[in-house]
């Protein structure tokens, strides 16, 4: 995460959006920070779902960028409900991408204002647009 010292005598500079990118894989939560830190977010990165409400208690993140399937404690789907269940997060944007069928994965997400299904391989420019509709940021 950057940090941002404000100079004495200066407006200091917006705080950027945080997200949190939830993905077992590495190579992907690396693709993830690099392209949303390009484009100006903070990025907090977990390899599993387990890990989302210890971030959430230390980060105010704009959205989550969600995986499905996940080993361990937990998939992507249990922490969506995980998510909407909890008064504090029921309204958090998060954008689900997953690399299972199309057909199987509406299956288990609601496409909607706070929720979007994206699939694997990501075509950033989406990813980046979603995120501007949920958040309104960058």
């Amino acid at each position: 995460m950057t940090e941002h010292t404000p100079i004495p005598g200066r407006t200091p500079l917006p705080q950027r959006p945080s997200i949190i990118v939830v993905d077992d894989d590495p190579e992907m939560r690396e693709m993830a920070r690099v392209r949303l830190e390009r484009i100006g977010y903070d990025v907090w990165e977990a390899p599993e779902v387990s890990m989302v409400l210890t971030l959430l208690e230390k980060v105010r993140a704009a959205a989550i960028l969600l995986d499905i399937q996940m080993p361990g404690f937990g998939t992507g789907i249990d922490g969506l409900r995980f998510l909407r269940g909890d008064p504090r997060w029921r309204q958090l944007p998060v954008i689900v991408l997953t690399g299972i069928a199309p057909e199987k994965a509406r299956g288990f997400v609601k496409d909607d204002f706070i929720t979007r299904l994206l699939f694997k391989p990501p075509d950033w420019d989406v990813v980046a647009n979603a995120l501007k509709e949920m958040t309104g940021r960058p």
